[in-house]
């Protein structure tokens, strides 16, 4: 439970203090006394409070809007260097498929050079026929701009600037492809791994970017991003299916309950820090049977 002390300090007078101090009082179970120090040791510790929480404050703003300026810096740069438009909202994908199994695809974005989580997407390959590393990411770049147009979730209905790919000249021209197919104004770029290269339409031969700059460590960051949240979804993929795995060999499980646990847990892992007890008691699953789950589980 919080913690609330005995005796609140305030710097001045609020309206409706006793609304706030019979609110204090259910949380603390105990009495609350609000007070308005006005000389003395107490006025002191208001008054440094103050101070600490100004400085504090200030400190934040300045920080904040650093970050702002350098942010505003990389994308100025991004945009000199490859003849962009300004790149406010930018969209990297990337697929993930390990041992040909698997295949998903992400989408992070970054608006005004900082991620916006809420807004990251990840997308279950459809493309069934072999690993096909261009099909896939024309799929999931046509599917985020196909839901442009017609999704009212958030993260679909602002435009991008520019859409980043993780690869060189064949995913350059699979993103490229898929983009054109529904509008001609956003950006594309594709940045390869092995020289850390930014490839640009129309151009051979790839953008240099100055290493040391702050555009080169913005896009990779991007690129870095998009792939570390493939692979997580990747990852909880493989996990949920591993899982469903055991359970389709464990006695006693049904459609029911199989889809029970994998809703509930959807991975190994989960389970395996449970006890039957406990794992009884969240699924309802009986005792003996909750036993011989833990027990297989726990077996891997």
């Amino acid at each position: 439970t919080s913690f609330i002390p005995k005796e609140v300090l305030l710097a001045e007078d609020i309206a409706d203090s006793s609304t706030l101090k019979i609110w204090l009082e259910k949380i603390r179970k105990g009495q609350v006394e609000i007070r308005v120090p006005q000389r003395g040791r107490k006025k002191r510790l208001i008054e440094l409070a103050s101070k600490n929480a100004q400085h504090n404050l200030d400190f934040y703003l300045k920080r904040l809007q650093v970050e702002s300026e350098r942010a505003m810096k990389a994308l100025k740069q991004l945009k000199d260097s490859t003849g962009f438009k300004m790149p406010y909202r930018i969209e990297c994908f990337d697929v993930s498929n390990i041992a040909g199994k698997v295949a998903v695809g992400s989408m992070v974005v970054f608006e005004n050079g900082k991620p916006n989580k809420s807004h990251y997407r990840r997308f279950k390959i459809r493309y069934d026929k072999g690993i096909d590393d261009y099909k896939m990411l024309a799929e999931i770049i046509g599917r985020r701009l196909k839901g442009l147009l017609k999704s009212d979730n958030d993260s679909f209905k602002t435009k991008p600037d520019l859409i980043l790919v993780d690869g060189g000249k064949g995913q350059l021209s699979a993103a490229k492809e898929a983009i054109d197919r529904y509008y001609s104004d956003i950006s594309v770029g594709a940045l390869a791994k092995r020289e850390e290269e930014l490839f640009i339409p129309l151009k051979s031969s790839p953008i240099n970017l100055k290493k040391d700059g702050s555009a080169y460590r913005l896009i990779q960051q991007i690129r870095d991003e998009a792939h570390r949240f493939a692979l997580e979804y990747h990852r909880n993929l493989r996990s949920k299916k591993m899982l469903a795995s055991v359970l389709d060999n464990i006695e006693g499980i049904g459609n029911a309950r199989r889809k029970l646990l994998l809703n509930n847990f959807g991975s190994v892992e989960k389970i395996k820090k449970l006890n039957s007890k406990k794992l009884a008691k969240e699924t309802g699953i009986g005792k003996g049977l909750s036993e011989k789950i833990i027990k297989s589980l726990k077996q891997l």
